[in-house]
């Protein structure tokens, strides 16, 4: 997102320069589906939802994500992305990704090969290390990772994190504890504060519009694994 509304709102490129391990989604996600409603200033814009599938070793993260901000009920910005990952054995092996950002068409396609992920961005293509992860960030591995991939275009961008402790948020009509990461850029300017609980859940995303708006991503509705395979 690139304009005065929501510039770098939803999943602007970053990476976290805190550590060289492997990180991958190695475990069941802990939840079926999550729903993140979004606002600007308190108010309501859009949201997004996050689905995962499973079957043997492989497992699909699919995202999509509406909004609309309206002045005088007048839409002056809209946004789409749908989005797909695939992972297998813990690793990513694909990405796929179509984006509208008011009129601005952006895609990505990642593959793994033996030399680890291919990118084929709109903004960049290249390769990546087989540990780099897309900046969806519904993956606590995401605040450790040494390589990310912008999930709208396919570039890469260098960020540092900064843990900032332990709070109690809301989150799906419950009050959680979950340690909040400030994400900064090299001139250390804040880009995105995460919150995860204790399972690894994204419970809320915080970012600073160009505007001065604060935008926020809070978990509104969860549905739990029992619920799909019950």
């Amino acid at each position: 997102m690139r304009n005065w509304v929501v510039a770098g709102l939803i999943l602007a490129a970053g990476v976290v320069m805190v550590g060289t391990d492997v990180l991958a989604a190695e475990h069941e996600p802990p939840a079926a589906r999550l729903d993140y409603e979004i606002t600007r200033d308190g108010g309501a814009i859009g949201r997004q939802v996050f689905t995962f599938d499973t079957d043997g070793a492989q497992m699909s993260v699919r995202h999509q994500t509406e909004i609309d901000v309206r002045i005088a009920f007048i839409r002056v910005y809209a946004y789409r992305q749908e989005a797909v990952e695939t992972w297998r054995d813990g690793r990513l092996v694909a990405v796929t990704a179509n984006t509208d950002d008011d009129g601005d068409i952006r895609r990505l396609q990642v593959r793994a090969d033996a030399g680890g992920l291919v990118i084929d961005g709109s903004a960049h293509q290249g390769s990546a290390m087989a540990e780099a992860l897309p900046n969806s960030y519904w993956n606590v591995d995401t605040v450790r990772a040494a390589h990310l991939i912008d999930i709208e275009d396919g570039t890469p961008v260098a960020q540092r994190l900064e843990l900032a402790g332990a709070e109690m948020v809301q989150a799906a009509g419950q009050t959680v504890q979950a340690t909040r990461y400030r994400m900064v850029d090299a001139d250390g300017a804040l880009k995105r504060e995460l919150w995860y609980d204790s399972r690894g859940l994204l419970v809320r995303i915080r970012v600073k519009g160009s505007d001065g708006s604060i935008i926020e991503w809070g978990l509104s509705a969860l549905e739990p694994w029992s619920d799909r395979v019950g």
